[in-house]
């Protein structure tokens, strides 16, 4: 991609509210050294969930909106994501995350979308129904995480998967509830156009302290997906990384397609830089006992098409 890639960027702004309440918030004030941390630790949130979700393909600023509410304490923020131009109009495969999409998806928003879809579990949600409980097993499908509890099997994305064992998410999280420890905050709300989206109750604080406890000491598994991705730098050595730009992102992989280098092999078709790609990739995820972060391998295991040039590749076509 170079130094060609277009850097023009787009905005797009999402208000809601922080509202902390009970008994010893109703005159409006609010001890400043347990609210500049939790307001903080909610920026904090939104940026770390924006990076785990887009990467380097858009930034997210929390700015305060100024409103007040008296009898509790309530603040009302503005998201502000920019969005590199670049990578809305590339052919990816996973698209930006806006920042309503990204409240809904840490629980704090609940979208038209999220509601048609009879309520999918945001980051929230789930801390709520794991209930700092270990999960048995993880199962991950293309479109879903399985959570296996006891006899109990929970359903998320695997963007709020991907939320739940972040450090970095797990520690804002636990700050942005930290008020509820206080003797007279009773209830931390989120709110959006005037509507309770979302809210932790002071019984259920210990559920969002210390997440990492509850995330399993080892796990591994493995994915199948299909992504588009850009050719950066390549090796006609099939034991070699290649590596791709997936937006702003980059990825390495193995291509272990053996029709692939069959026809490469035979001169039958050629690659270079900057091709689009759209492959069919296993990613295998390992979290060994003591680590904090997961260790990810991917492999792509076909390539479907080269993108805009009609090779004839007997790959199978397109997927169904």
């Amino acid at each position: 991609m170079g130094d060609e890639r277009d850097e023009q960027e787009d905005t797009n702004v999402t208000t809601f509210s922080v509202e902390y309440d009970g008994e010893r918030l109703r005159d409006g004030r609010m001890d400043i050294r347990d609210l500049a941390p939790a307001l903080l630790s909610v920026a904090r949130l939104c940026e770390e969930a924006n990076r785990e979700l887009n990467g380097q393909r858009a930034r997210i600023a929390v700015q305060v909106n100024a409103n007040f509410k008296r009898g509790s304490f309530g603040v009302s923020l503005d998201v502000v994501q920019t969005v590199v131009e670049n990578a809305k109009n590339m052919l990816l495969s996973t698209p930006v995350h806006e920042a309503k999409e990204i409240l809904d998806t840490l629980g704090l928003l609940h979208t038209v979308a999220t509601v048609a879809s009879g309520g999918t579990l945001g980051l929230i949600q789930l801390v709520r129904v794991i209930a700092r409980r270990v999960p048995k097993a993880i199962v991950h499908e293309p479109a879903a995480v399985k959570i296996v509890i006891e006899n109990q099997t929970i359903v998320v994305s695997p963007e709020v998967w991907r939320l739940y064992i972040d450090p970095e998410v797990q520690k804002s999280i636990e700050t942005v509830v930290a008020p509820l420890r206080k003797d007279g905050v009773e209830v931390v709300k989120f709110i959006a156009d005037g509507v309770v989206q979302e809210r932790v109750e002071k019984d259920e604080r210990e559920y969002f302290e210390a997440i990492g406890a509850n995330v399993p000491a080892s796990f591994e598994d493995e994915a199948d997906t299909i992504r588009i991705w850009q050719v950066r730098s390549l090796s006609f050595d099939p034991e070699l990384l290649w590596r791709f730009w997936e937006g702003d992102s980059e990825v390495s992989a193995r291509i272990v397609d053996p029709m692939f280098w069959k026809l490469v092999d035979a001169h039958e078709i050629n690659f270079k830089k900057d091709d689009l790609l759209r492959v069919r990739v296993r990613t295998h995820t390992v979290l060994a006992e003591g680590q904090i972060k997961p260790r990810v391998e991917r492999q792509v295991i076909e390539v479907i098409e080269k993108i805009g040039e009609p090779i004839p590749f007997p790959f199978g076509g397109p997927p169904k």
